[in-house]
């Protein structure tokens, strides 16, 4: 089990392209594990031809052994040989390639999965069980690359796709090939080759959704890395030795590309805006839009905010309301991590900021000043050399250390 949990492991950032090449390498292994399942009925559809074109040559009953490319038994045990491969096959490089596509994904930002990918991997093989869970498992990565990609946005913003009509197919797909091979395997009055040949086609139409439905992903994944044309910055790198102001107003003023990532920048702060101008303009790489974009975010509100949207979201929300309130979240998420409850943390948010502030008149004095404890009473030492101490009426400035003294000490009047 030890070994299973590797399965659970997010991705990692350094990985990306090794995840990829993995995905391409189950593709492959699908296709030829797909090819040796077929072979099974093909040889088995391809003896029953023979025999059958040998009766009509010589009869029921008289066809001589020696006239038979292979025996039956041969046949009978190739088949089951090539089958259980192929069968194997397939199933295992489907695992593989849905497992690399969540492993890319995961590395690339995106999160939020609910359903653990080694009890896909386990359930499969649990009666009643593997007629749902695997399916879950499955349906979350396709929802997840898929809309990513074509939302152009990472974290969990995927989970509003609750439903992938493409992954509810796969079971009925494998449930039907089970029934027509049954079916045909079971009814006497259909001759072998009608037998063979439903056994061939519900085996090309199982392999040939499962292989879509795995090879549909590629360019969703590919997608996921590669901004779209329109989003490319207009402008590339150059050597042009202007002063940085300059520079910044050109990139403004000429790539909309820069203006559009500014604008979004703005929504969460000014400094967002400093820290990205000051990325672009050391830089002068335009086509690292997105990278410089992600760094400003990092460095302002921190990493959690960089992947996830909704967090973005929320934090602009809050600083619409209140400024100290985006203050606060990224507090909190600095310490303690995405909250569970986001809305319930919100809420306590929002009764501490309500809370009346205790205003103390000794945080406003100059400093270099030293405060000292003298009759039971606060008093600062101001730089002028004159000091702020506290009396029966309140904190007050004198001249001296002696005159505050004389102060405190003299009997209050008290008026009737």
């Amino acid at each position: 089990m030890r070994g299973l949990k590797l399965f659970d492991e997010p991705g990692q950032p350094g990985k990306i392209n090794e995840y990829l090449r993995d995905f391409d390498k189950s593709v492959m292994m699908f296709a030829g594990a797909s090819l040796i399942k077929l072979a099974g009925p093909a040889l088995v559809l391809w003896y029953w031809l023979t025999f059958n074109n040998l009766v009509a040559t010589y009869g029921w009953g008289h066809v001589p052994p020696s006239s038979l490319p292979i025996s039956s038994t041969t046949t009978t045990y190739v088949y089951e040989a090539l089958y259980f491969i192929g069968h194997v096959g397939w199933l295992a490089a489907f695992y593989w390639g849905m497992f690399s596509a969540r492993k890319y994904a995961e590395a690339l930002g995106i999160d939020g999965y609910q359903w653990s990918y080694r009890w896909t991997f386990i359930s499969l093989f649990i009666p009643i069980l593997n007629l749902v869970r695997p399916w879950l498992g499955f349906g979350e990565i396709r929802r997840s690359i898929v809309a990513s990609h074509r939302d152009k946005t990472l974290g969990q913003v995927w989970q509003s796709d609750a439903f992938s009509l493409s992954t509810f197919l796969l079971p009925i797909v494998m449930l039907l090939n089970l029934v027509t091979t049954k079916i045909a395997s079971d009814t006497v009055t259909i001759s072998e080759v009608t037998t063979v040949l439903t056994w061939l086609f519900g085996d090309v139409c199982l392999l040939a959704y499962f292989g879509c439905y795995l090879l549909s992903l590629r360019p969703s994944l590919i997608g996921l890395r590669q901004p779209e044309p329109q989003q490319r910055s207009v402008l590339k790198h150059n050597t042009y030795d202007g002063s940085n102001d300059e520079v910044w107003r050109t990139y403004l003023n000429y790539d909309p590309a820069v203006r559009d990532t500014v604008g979004r920048l703005s929504l969460l702060s000014s400094k967002n805006v400093d820290e990205f101008r000051s990325l672009l303009v050391r830089e002068r790489d335009a086509n690292r839009l997105k990278e410089f974009e992600d760094e400003a975010i990092r460095r302002v509100q921190g990493h959690a905010f960089v992947t996830d949207v909704s967090l973005r979201e929320t934090y602009i929300k809050l600083n619409d309301e209140d400024r100290r309130l985006g203050d606060e979240l990224v507090k909190v998420v600095a310490i303690l991590g995405r909250p569970k409850d986001l809305e319930w943390t919100i809420s306590q948010m929002r009764q501490n900021l309500a809370k009346p502030i205790i205003f103390d008149p000794f945080d406003d004095i100059p400093a270099g000043s030293k405060v000292e404890h003298h009759f039971r009473r606060r008093v600062a030492f101001l730089p002028d050399g004159s000091v702020f101490g506290v009396t029966n009426d309140g904190p007050r400035k004198f001249g001296s250390f002696e005159e505050w003294q004389r102060f405190i000490e003299e009997p209050q009047v008290v008026l009737a």
